[in-house]
């Protein structure tokens, strides 16, 4: 596969194939180079739709308290998280929430992590 860089409408585009990948993350169709879709802040790319991105729920605050009890910690000692990250967006959190991130593993077959969350 050849990966050459051009310039396209103020856009540097790293091409695959028939596709490119612009300097903003944004898809283009090379053939005919139309735009098919530009993330910018008003219009963010969904990263919980990919294939890679695990699973992300909030927990309840009953079950919170079951997995800080369970690991003998306090909220503000696990992994953080920040609020404006694309993988939970969607998800509606707010400061203060726990997220359970289910993840694939070949060796466990299924991993269970929590983050805590933060405001940036």
């Amino acid at each position: 596969m050849v990966f050459y860089r051009r310039m396209a409408s103020k856009y540097i585009l790293t091409t695959y194939g028939d596709f490119a990948v612009c300097q903003d993350h944004s898809l283009v169709l090379m053939p005919f180079l139309e735009v098919i879709y530009i993330a910018t802040k008003k219009n963010p790319i969904l990263v919980p739709d990919h294939i890679h991105v695990p699973k992300h729920e909030i927990i309840a605050k009953d079950e919170a308290e079951q997995v800080l009890t369970k690991f003998n910690c306090q909220p503000t000692e696990l992994p953080l998280i920040f609020a404006n990250d694309p993988a939970i967006l969607g998800l509606g959190v707010k400061p203060g929430d726990i997220i359970k991130i289910t993840r694939k593993s070949a060796t466990a077959g299924e991993a269970i992590y929590y983050r805590y969350v933060v405001e940036v």
